[in-house]
């Protein structure tokens, strides 16, 4: 950083200073506008209904009219009338029935099962069911519902400070995506993604 003084005819020093910054920026920031996308995708693609006493999940539920069996009948038994129920309502083989668990403990994390959530004795258990279409991945699927839950989606950009204006961007769900464009950014813009703080 370099500083010059100019005194000025009205008798005040002009004080200019001059930064030297790199031509290329990398950018990282949260985006709200994607992890409603991502929710919103789920509640297109996807068949969700959760428990009455799951609370603050409700906005997940895509309005199935189905309800679980009497009594506690046990995960297994409502999976398999819920995929009875997924079949009879949109097709035999299109959606394939999982149980929706979630691990609560400060944030959450979803996952898909055939059975009870057991990841935690006292944090997790099943909130409710979802079907998925039959060709999607669900584990994958899993993974993204957990961070735009967690609002932890982040979008990468590149911005350039001569033309100030960005030259490239990546918003992708698919963390190897993301890391295989990071490597070509910082090869091509000399980016330190490292060095790239998450903003809000």
């Amino acid at each position: 950083m370099t500083e010059t003084k100019r005194l000025l005819d009205n008798g005040k020093v002009e004080v200019t200073t001059v930064i030297e910054r790199d031509r290329y920026e990398g950018k990282a920031y949260y985006s709200q506008s994607m992890v409603d996308s991502v929710v919103e995708d789920f509640k297109c693609n996807c068949k969700i209904w959760i428990g009455k006493n799951r609370e603050g999940f409700e906005c997940l539920e895509t309005k199935e009219n189905w309800e679980p069996g009497e009594g506690d009948v046990g995960v297994m038994e409502d999976l398999m009338h819920f995929q009875l129920y997924l079949d009879l309502t949109y097709g035999a083989g299109r959606y394939e029935a999982f149980a929706l668990g979630a691990y609560i403990h400060g944030s959450v994390s979803f996952s898909f099962c055939k059975g009870d959530d057991n990841r935690d004795r006292w944090d997790s258990g099943v909130v409710g069911f979802i079907g998925i279409p039959k060709d999607s991945k669900d584990a994958f699927l899993a993974n993204n519902l957990t961070a735009a839950w967690n609002g932890e989606i982040v979008e990468y950009e590149v911005f350039d400070t001569l033309e100030e204006d960005w030259v490239d961007q990546c918003d992708d769900l698919d963390w190897e995506y993301c890391k295989k464009w990071q490597d070509e950014m910082a090869q091509k813009y000399g980016i330190d993604w490292d060095s790239v703080k998450v903003e809000y």
